[in-house]
């Protein structure tokens, strides 16, 4: 339990020094797969969100 604990720590981690890069790299509220701009609401609730909502349905 512990290990998935840290597991997950380190990919939130990640995660997060990411969107620190995209800020960074001015294009924090686009989308990595369309350059669409994010929805504020999805930012919002996930600051670390890489794709807008229609390229996140497509990748499942």
């Amino acid at each position: 339990m512990e290990h998935a604990t840290q597991c997950n720590t380190d990919l939130i981690l990640l995660e997060i020094e990411a969107a620190l890069h995209r800020c960074d790299e001015g294009n924090f509220k686009l989308c990595c797969e369309c350059d669409e701009p994010i929805g504020e609401t999805r930012l919002h609730i996930g600051p670390s969100s890489r794709k807008c909502i229609a390229c996140a349905q497509h990748e499942k």
